[in-house]
């Protein structure tokens, strides 16, 4: 019975582990597919469009460099040079 209960654990924890990465790695996913179409609108002339997807990326990461360069990018763009 001690058996059972030890690998019943053991897998409960197991399970609990992989759900987390997989959340994990959906939400970088989504991070991704978020700042691949910033960068499009961005290409495509649209940076009020780019500026505010990439605002929403702020929100999960506030200190990622890449993205605050990107969103002064956008400013600089829109010439808004006191924010950029």
């Amino acid at each position: 019975m001690i058996k059972k209960n030890t690998y019943l654990s053991v897998l409960l924890v197991f399970v609990i582990c992989t759900a987390s990465a997989q959340k994990a790695a959906i939400q970088k996913s989504e991070e991704m597919i978020k700042m691949f179409n910033a960068e499009q609108r961005f290409y495509a002339g649209d940076y009020q469009g780019a500026l505010n997807v990439y605002s929403d990326v702020l929100k999960t990461k506030p200190n990622d460099a890449n993205v605050i360069y990107h969103i002064a990018e956008c400013h600089f763009k829109l010439g808004q040079y006191p924010l950029a």
